[in-house]
């Protein structure tokens, strides 16, 4: 974020030569529509986004304000959250044409709620642009429409192994990836995400990573689609037989 003031100065500048242009054809004689500046679109995103909050942007300054309240305060006073979308999206709109944008971490600053539907925003408002995202949040992974790749191994040289992940008939490309992403032997048990089981199984196994698969039944199937992709046999697995 060292350089927000930066992306400031870029999104005013833009503003202003769009409002320079529109002038000059004005002047001209021409009643062509004026071109939506990036401030503009950014504004109609951010407040989509942040659907209690409005931005106020004049000539060289922006404001925000709650939708309750009158008092308006500096965009530099913006919470991590709100800044983080409003750089974001100053800087996906800013890019250069047909550019490959490589996102380190998106979830960062930003609440889970609004992580998806600010980057379904993001790419359909830059869909002349490619996106590569480098993030450990798989429920985010999950949610983009693209190719998943894994990083299984990694050594200083710098040297990666980087596999794709792909959903099999009882996988999910969520589970894939936390499969081939987990450094430690896999424990599929039963029980679900919320249930008591799952604490109880990760405070018993501390070394294994556990995945909890619903019934016996689904555990059982659990094992057998791990032995049946040759893509994961690297990995540890251990069966639990019962709850109790």
């Amino acid at each position: 974020m060292n350089d927000f003031d930066f992306l400031l100065q870029a999104l005013f500048a833009d503003q202003n030569n769009k409002a320079l242009l529109t002038h000059n054809r004005v002047r001209a004689g021409s009643h062509a529509p004026a071109s939506p500046t990036n401030l503009e679109i950014l504004t109609e995103i951010w407040e989509r986004i942040h659907p209690h909050r409005r931005l106020f942007i004049t000539g060289d300054d922006i404001q925000v304000a709650a939708n309750y309240a009158s008092e308006q305060y500096s965009a530099q006073e913006m919470s991590d959250g709100e800044r983080a979308t409003f750089y974001l999206l100053g800087q996906a709109l800013t890019a250069e044409r047909d550019s490959l944008l490589i996102v380190d971490e998106p979830e960062l600053h930003l609440h889970p709620s609004i992580i998806a539907k600010l980057w379904d925003e993001i790419e359909s408002a830059r869909s002349d642009c490619a996106f590569v995202f480098i993030t450990h949040d798989l429920n985010f992974a999950s949610s983009r429409a693209c190719s998943k790749y894994v990083i299984g191994r990694y050594e200083s040289t710098p040297t990666w192994d980087i596999e794709l992940v792909e959903a099999t008939k009882y996988f999910t490309e969520e589970l894939t990836t936390l499969i081939l992403g987990s450094r430690k032997p896999i424990l599929f048990v039963e029980g679900a995400e919320s249930s008591l089981d799952q604490a109880v199984y990760r405070c018993c196994y501390p070394e294994w990573t556990v995945i909890p698969r619903g019934s016996c039944e689904d555990v059982i199937h659990s094992v057998v689609t791990m032995r049946q992709n040759s893509s994961l046999t690297r990995v540890n697995l251990c069966r639990n037989r019962g709850r109790r």
